[in-house]
């Protein structure tokens, strides 16, 4: 639906901060980029995987040249012949969960060398509940962050009945849930049919025990970029086929996790969630919780360009298979370099996601 305008006496002043701190990130990511595309120290695709997304709104007229470089070194140290991504796979992470950041900044920088066939590849790892699998070679668990994040690249690449199938599931998930108040299980169980209920005797789930989320969760540990992906998605799909369902549990989540702790201050997807309920329903209580979390990124940001997130820098530690907030400092992350470009990368991607509809 079309907003209104909100009357905002700080946003010219806002709007303002958010476009230096984009450009800034934009530079910064400029700065590491090789002729070739590349970035030394970043020897994975986790260095890249969403760096194209980040140059959508960076500000610079070098954006096309230097999102191109970068899907240039992803197709050719990445893509293999059978159309798929070479990964080196993270425990707790979904052998898929970077081909839709993928897709969607190839189809938007109109490179569809790698947005085809990974497109196919992912269609293919779609399970009959509507959900992708987790493991690629394993269909017992569906990824509660790559049925989301991969509907918006099956929309992007006109793969409506795919997505609204990814979409039907979701709202299943969500009306399935015994007890939303205080527990929000994310993982599907093939083999049940239905919710993971049990954590403890599985080694290897999406996101671990982050994705059994608790309203009073004390360490910290609830993956609430699961629900980003999740509102920003649904929304996303009622614009395409008019389901009212969808934006409805949009709106349930947002009202849901207001009253978990932290997810107000979490700034991984979730300002892109409650940016994308503001754009759909025109819920200025989505609107101000997505300013908040676009000024907590701003605020984040470090004198070189790139962002330092405090206890949100958390990452896949895996001595132990689990998350780690063990970067003590700016220094600490930089010595990490994939970690340290995704994060500029996916703050600077959020960021504009805020930016473009307040």
């Amino acid at each position: 639906m079309d907003q209104a305008p909100v009357k905002d006496p700080e946003g010219a002043g806002r709007l303002a901060r958010y476009d230096r701190a984009l450009r800034r990130a934009g530079d910064f990511l400029r700065s590491r980029q090789n002729a070739d595309g590349s970035v030394t120290g970043a020897e994975t695709v986790w260095g890249y995987y969403s760096q194209p997304l980040a140059f959508l709104g960076t500000g610079s007229t070098d954006d096309w040249r230097d999102a191109n470089r970068c899907l240039d070194h992803l197709r050719d140290a990445f893509l293999e012949p059978d159309g798929k991504l070479r990964i080196d796979p993270f425990p707790l992470v979904g052998d898929l969960y970077p081909y839709p950041y993928v897709i969607r900044g190839a189809t938007i920088w109109g490179r569809f060398d790698l947005a085809a066939p990974l497109t196919r590849a992912l269609v293919r790892h779609q399970d009959d509940c509507g959900g992708f699998r987790y493991r690629v070679g394993d269909s017992r668990f569906i990824d509660p962050a790559v049925t989301p994040h991969g509907g918006v690249a099956l929309l992007m690449t006109g793969h409506i009945a795919e997505a609204e199938r990814a979409a039907r599931f979701l709202v299943r998930v969500h009306d399935a849930q015994p007890d939303p108040a205080n527990r929000y299980v994310m993982v599907w169980d093939t083999r049940a049919g239905g919710l993971l209920a049990d954590y403890g005797g599985v080694d290897d789930t999406p996101w671990g025990a982050g994705s059994a989320l608790l309203r009073d969760n004390p360490r910290g540990e609830n993956a609430y970029w699961d629900v980003g992906f999740m509102m920003a998605f649904l929304c996303a799909v009622a614009r395409v086929t008019g389901g009212r369902e969808y934006l409805r549990v949009a709106r349930e989540l947002f009202d849901l996790f207001r009253g978990y702790r932290g997810f107000e201050d979490h700034v991984w997807k979730t300002p892109w969630g409650a940016a994308a309920l503001y754009q759909a329903t025109g819920d200025t209580e989505a609107r101000a919780a997505a300013i908040r979390m676009a000024d907590a990124i701003v605020a984040m940001q470090q004198p070189d360009g790139g962002f330092f997130l405090g206890a949100q820098s958390c990452y896949v530690d895996e001595s132990n298979e689990g998350w780690s907030h063990a970067f003590r400092d700016y220094a600490d992350l930089a010595a990490n370099v994939p970690i340290l470009i995704d994060t500029a990368s996916q703050m600077a991607h959020y960021l504009a996601q805020v930016r473009a509809v307040i």
